[in-house]
């Protein structure tokens, strides 16, 4: 099937089990007959079956317009109406972008094997020479993108490019795109707070200090003719966004696993690095107290709803329409989205309406698609580091304009070499430091609030 008969068929389950809940509703029951709930599960089990086949199908399809691309690089047709001289500058220009591309995938595989026992090839050497990288040096300097990417349609549609290097004694060196786009992926899987804020990247980790201003309680004036207008001074605040420095730990490659041409090393270390630090850094953005980490969204977040007793009813569909009128309809307007984890997700999506209809609605085109799973009209965002114990006092799900939550990155990451460490276990060690940040932007208003049972 293709990913648009998948996604259908996830909305028409979607309706099946809804009829099954609209039918405990007009019945006037409050729980599902044992039958019934699982016939209900079995659905919802499916449609989360049907998603993940949907992303492996994308996924596939991604590497196919990858080597699409490729091939295209080998050979462009001359525009219509170009010179020989055209045609032959245009060959150039590919030729010379694909040895640059291929240089640096040689020259960084060499240096990876240069921590070992075995020595790098005399392919790896020369283009290391090329680029200018050197094999003694046991640290690189990479970059993020300018633009990180907002989802995995990002990622898909990644600039294929040759990069520049930098040389010198520093050891300056711009990766291949494959290891780049490898950590910034597993920087976006693990990071249900990177979907959903604003990000920003800087050169360098000074403060970064961003300006604030509430003047909501301030009103224009009607005035008598010929009297003055009384002065009314405006107060500035500010947050500032510092650099707090993350570490990887050591990964641990074979030197087997380096040598084999087959295994892309720079995509593997990408995956490892940008996994590690994506999750430490999901959960400070997420719950940091803040002075020597970030400050988590849930941190700063304020009180929306704080139902009385009702911690083992669990949560309502009156719950979910209190919470979403506790943000203000400006934030709502912006862009207001729901964050919660999947447990939660889960419980809710047994709720209906009044009129028996089930409140939360599946994506319509896809799992990453433009028209993503919603919650009375309002976009879900999955976040496994909220709390799913729906115990007093525990903050289960925010709501709000969450995109007003802003992470820093310090776009210069460190790869560290460890030659001799695990030499006796014929394994090289990496390690990556990084820079990070992360607060929410209120000027007072309050663009977040979160829910949380009180007895």
């Amino acid at each position: 099937m293709t990913t648009k008969e998948l996604r259908e068929k996830r909305v028409a389950l979607a309706e099946e089990a809804n009829q099954i809940l609209k039918k405990a509703h007009d019945d006037k029951r409050d729980v599902l007959k044992a039958e019934e709930e699982q016939e209900w599960q079995r659905r919802h089990d499916e449609i989360d079956s049907l998603g993940r086949h949907v992303v492996m199908l994308e996924k596939q399809e991604e590497l196919a317009r990858s080597f699409e691309v490729a091939q295209e690089r080998k050979v462009e047709p001359m525009r219509p109406g170009a010179s020989n001289g055209d045609e032959r500058s245009s060959t150039r220009a590919i030729t010379s972008l694909r040895q640059g591309q291929e240089d640096l995938t040689d020259a960084l595989r060499g240096w990876f094997i240069a921590g070992s026992d075995q020595e790098p090839t005399e392919r790896h050497i020369e283009a290391a020479k090329r680029v200018g990288l050197d094999f003694r040096n046991r640290t690189l300097h990479m970059r993020l993108a300018q633009k990180p990417p907002r989802n995995m349609q990002d990622v898909r549609d990644w600039d294929l490019r040759a990069q520049s290097t930098l040389t010198g004694a520093a050891g300056l060196f711009t990766v291949p795109d494959e290891m780049m786009r490898s950590l910034e992926k597993a920087l976006l899987f693990f990071g249900g707070m990177r979907q959903a804020s604003t990000i920003l990247r800087t050169d360098t980790g000074a403060d970064l200090p961003i300006p604030t201003v509430n003047d909501t309680t301030q009103v224009g004036v009607i005035l008598d003719q010929n009297t003055a207008v009384a002065n009314q001074d405006v107060t500035f605040a500010q947050l500032v966004l510092k650099a707090f420095k993350y570490s990887s730990k050591q990964v641990l490659v074979s030197v087997e696993m380096m040598q084999d041409s087959s295994i892309n090393v720079g995509e593997v270390l990408g995956d490892l690095l940008g996994e590690r630090i994506g999750r430490i850094t999901n959960t400070h953005f997420t719950v940091g107290a803040g002075t020597t980490l970030p400050w988590g969204i849930v941190t700063r977040a304020t009180s929306g709803l704080a139902p009385t007793g009702s911690v083992a009813g669990g949560i309502l569909y009156a719950h979910l329409v209190d919470m979403e009128a506790s943000v203000d309809i400006a934030y709502r307007r912006q862009g207001a989205s729901w964050m919660m984890s999947d447990v939660m997700l889960s419980r809710i999506k047994k709720l209906v309406d009044t009129a028996g209809r089930p409140i939360w609605l599946p994506a319509l085109n896809g799992i990453a698609g433009a028209f993503p799973d919603t919650i009375l009209g309002y976009p879900v965002i999955i976040n496994n580091d909220l709390v799913s114990t729906q115990t007093n006092g525990s903050r289960t799900m925010i709501f709000g304009a969450l995109q007003k939550y802003l992470i820093r990155d310090v776009r210069d990451i460190t790869l560290l070499r460890l030659d001799e460490r695990y030499a006796e276990f014929h394994q090289v060690a990496f390690l990556a430091f990084s820079r990070h940040d992360g607060d929410l932007l209120n000027a007072g208003t309050n663009p977040v609030k979160f829910f949380a049972f009180t007895t």
